[in-house]
């Protein structure tokens, strides 16, 4: 009996030591020293304030375009960083995600070697805060907030827009859009919205560009209400007026100004429309104002365009 129970004993400690040395292999390094899993971190979204403007970070990683969606889904912007204190706010605010990168909507978009904040027609100057100047090379023509420096400094750097690999800076500003100016040349309303024809023939991108800088956007035709307005008020212009419609890198055309899909709501297209080109125009027919489709991303393609504008409710 005792020596039964002598094994057992036995058996017992060199079943402890086993798992003692398991354990050990398990939590130490060869070198001894503990190995400790790595942290699960959930990232959250981040709202705060920076002056006057309105800020969400939206942690889920996409593309450029997405982002930008992403951003509107909210009636926001991608973020346009305008001032150093602007860019240090932003650095502290996001203490928390240190290696974080996330767009901006800053882009070279159909300007070549010429950068703009998309989010208000503004080119980049005099502040910039390139870690390495652009080299203007190839589809690189987006620029996102870097990780941070070793100096506690965020960067901006060029990307391609198809790299979903970045979150992404919404920025909500206050609106500036004069509505007290009576008899405004080329001005007109349809219900709660304030429209202004352009005096001038742009490219889609520089249209785009000159309404932002207005604290406006280039028009979406939404409604067949919107769309009627818009005959009664441009018929003494025989010719095609940009509108936001576009599907650059994507597969659907949207209102660049809202983000909302075409397809699947109000359309006016005309015969064998859309083609294959990414921006959407009203044509010179003062009875329909039919929709077609042009190459827009090149200087030469002008055209006359109608900036709108909505209070916010």
């Amino acid at each position: 009996m005792c020596i039964s129970y002598l094994k057992d004993t036995k058996m017992l400690l060199s079943c402890l030591l086993s798992a003692t040395l398991l354990v050990q292999a398990a939590l130490c390094s060869p070198q001894g020293a503990r190995i400790d899993p790595p942290a699960k971190e959930y990232l959250k979204d981040l709202r705060f304030t920076i002056g006057t403007s309105e800020y969400l970070f939206l942690t889920t990683k996409t593309d450029w375009y997405k982002a930008k969606l992403n951003c509107k889904a909210q009636g926001m912007e991608l973020v346009s960083i305008e001032s150093a204190e602007e860019n240090a706010g932003l650095t502290a605010q996001l203490q928390a995600y240190p290696y974080e990168e996330a767009w901006t909507s800053g882009t070279r978009l159909g300007t070549h070697n010429n950068y703009y904040w998309e989010s208000t027609g503004n080119f980049f100057g005099p502040y910039k805060n390139w870690l390495i100047p652009p080299e203007f090379y190839g589809d690189e023509e987006f620029v996102y907030l870097q990780s941070y420096e070793t100096d506690g400094s965020r960067k901006w750097r060029e990307n391609s827009a198809n790299y979903p690999t970045k979150m992404a800076i919404c920025e909500l500003r206050p609106q500036t859009y004069d509505t007290s100016i009576k008899n405004k040349p080329g001005r007109f309303t349809i219900e709660d919205g304030y429209y202004e024809i352009s005096s001038m023939m742009l490219p889609w991108q520089h249209a785009k560009n000159d309404c932002r800088s207005r604290g406006m956007d280039l028009i979406s035709i939404e409604t067949e209400e919107e769309n009627a307005a818009l005959i009664l008020a441009l018929q003494e212009y025989e010719e095609p007026f940009w509108t936001s419609g576009n599907r650059y890198l994507t597969q659907d055309y949207y209102w660049e100004a809202t983000g909302q899909l075409i397809e699947g709501t109000y359309t006016n297209w005309a015969a064998e429309q859309p083609s294959i080109y990414p921006c959407l125009k009203m044509n010179a027919d003062v009875l329909t104002r039919q929709w077609y489709t042009e190459e827009c991303y090149i200087e030469s393609n002008l055209a006359r365009y109608v900036c709108e504008f909505h209070p916010r409710k």
